[in-house]
């Protein structure tokens, strides 16, 4: 009877530890679901999708998950254009990073934050970005500094700083050569191509463009070869070739349209839109204008939903439809209020 009692009493002083451990499990499980579950939305396009589905899970002592979900959050936001909110998320989640050690997830996290601060003209930007170079390279990740050089190079044509985003640029062009991944040379390839022809070397533009769509034709990659035209298109539009930009934005669209991807169809269609305006075929432009706003608007990408009013406006304003083209330019400021999207600001002014 006494070894009944005190076996009893063990088991009740166990069980509250018993309940609390198996419950920690169920909330790791559920965090990992609702990772595989977000990630899955955000590669359809699904960004609001994602970002609720992070914020429903419970907290979890899974600490490479949580930081996962953090990143995947801070993602979302940025997706959503939401970078004010994005920003402090990024850098607490690469803060856990990290502290754990994880060097290489504290780089991608880096390389997040930059981009959002870019967006919101933030020369932050720039030193966030030269972190996550130092550490790339103290880890000889080749991969993680050829990705960090040339996002450095985008941030600085954001900031029309063409020398040193051209340097950044061929630095990284170099670096994702070293690494004999073709994935990693063809991102680089769309940034430097574009930063060649704001430099007024259109040809160099054109010949990295055109490789880059080689590679990812190579590589069975419709996702990357459809950014790869819309990004050719503009070099070729930028060149005078009207004809060639819209035979790249149309076969652009067929493919996105073949994946489904919303991003990249709302890319094509804004291109389209463009090269149809410079032919002077104003009807074709504001269809494929207006597809474009309602495909940002799907994916809620209040950014370039605001631009593709203004070219709505812009059209609008040139035809003698004012009424038209003040309630599009006021649209697009009320989208862009609060985001520092200072240029759409003054794009939108100037067509009210």
């Amino acid at each position: 009877a006494a070894f009944a009692k005190a076996t009893a009493r063990k088991r009740t002083r166990k069980l509250p530890q018993f309940v609390a451990s198996r419950r920690g499990k169920r909330a790791d499980a559920d965090a990992r679901r609702a990772l595989v579950e977000a990630r899955e939305h955000i590669a359809a396009d699904r960004y609001a999708e994602a970002l609720k589905t992070v914020d429903a899970v419970k907290p979890t002592a899974d600490r490479i998950t949580s930081i996962r979900l953090a990143g995947v959050r801070g993602d979302s936001l940025a997706k959503l254009w939401r970078h004010k909110e994005a920003i402090p998320v990024l850098a607490d989640a690469a803060q856990r990073a990290h502290d754990i050690g994880w060097m290489a997830r504290h780089v991608t996290l880096l390389n997040l934050m930059g981009r959002a601060q870019r967006r919101l003209f933030d020369r932050n930007a720039i030193d966030t970005l030269t972190r996550a170079l130092k550490v790339a390279e103290s880890c000889d990740d080749a991969v993680r500094v050829a990705e960090t050089l040339a996002s450095l190079g985008t941030v600085h044509r954001a900031f029309d700083d063409l020398p040193k985003a051209l340097d950044f640029h061929r630095r990284a062009l170099e670096a994702a050569e070293a690494t004999g991944s073709l994935r990693v040379v063809a991102a680089v390839l769309l940034e430097h191509g574009l930063t060649e022809a704001d430099c007024g070397n259109g040809k160099r533009g054109m010949e990295l463009l055109e490789r880059a769509v080689a590679i990812y034709e190579k590589l069975d990659n419709k996702y990357g070869l459809a950014g790869s035209l819309v990004n050719l298109a503009n070099a070729c539009s930028e060149a005078g070739d009207a004809g060639r930009a819209l035979e790249c934005r149309a076969r652009a669209l067929r493919l996105s349209e073949e994946t489904g991807d919303r991003d990249g169809r709302a890319a094509a269609h804004m291109g389209l839109g463009n090269s149809y305006s410079r032919l002077g075929d104003r009807a074709r432009a504001m269809t494929h204008y207006e597809q474009a706003r309602l495909l940002f608007e799907e994916v809620g990408d209040r950014y370039d939903m605001a631009l593709a009013l203004l070219s709505l406006g812009r059209l609008e304003a040139s035809g003698g439809e004012h009424a038209s083209a003040l309630s599009h330019g006021n649209e697009a400021l009320r989208i862009v209020e609060g985001t520092g999207a200072r240029d759409i600001e003054a794009e939108a002014l100037a067509v009210l």
